[in-house]
């Protein structure tokens, strides 16, 4: 009797962890404009506003030109800290998934009139917030069909539908 109550508590057990991280890495969807809460699965957790989702952008000069095939797209957002300090390279954490299905990440290019994050980190603390922006290699003939923001390695997706 004892084996078989300490096999069905360790499944239990089991059954709550599997539960548990599966609920952290569930993605919420939102319009651009809207604020997600997402969390990155140590204990921070942010708000994450898509200001605005700009297809093609325009590069800042010359120098900020796509790579030959691509072309930039602009992803604004603005972050708030909820609790805890949640720091994390915002450059990492933005994708657009392209009407092929292919995640298109961040490049280095800077954007015309678009400030980008300190070198891509951003560092928050409740009631803080930071804007910033994030140019996104695309390939040529692809079109946006969502963008993402993941919050950590093991934290929640926000995902907006342009």
């Amino acid at each position: 009797m004892r084996r078989r109550l300490s096999v069905l508590l360790g499944a239990c057990v089991m059954a709550v962890a599997v539960a548990g991280c599966s609920s952290t890495t569930r993605a919420r969807v939102a319009r651009v404009g809207s604020t997600l809460t997402l969390n990155d699965g140590i204990g921070d957790t942010i708000r994450v506003t898509l200001l605005k989702f700009q297809d093609p952008a325009t590069p800042a000069s010359r120098r900020n030109a796509p790579p030959a095939g691509e072309y930039l797209a602009e992803v604004l957002i603005k972050v708030t800290g909820v609790s805890g300090t949640y720091q994390f390279v915002a450059n990492t954490a933005v994708a657009v998934v392209g009407s092929d299905k292919q995640a298109y990440a961040a490049g280095s290019e800077r954007l015309l009139g678009c400030t980008d994050f300190d070198s891509g980190e951003l560092t928050v603390t409740p009631g803080h917030s930071v804007t910033g922006c994030v140019a996104v290699e695309i390939k040529k003939g692809v079109s946006a069909a969502k963008i993402e923001y993941d919050s950590g390695y093991i934290g929640s997706t926000g995902v907006w539908i342009p």
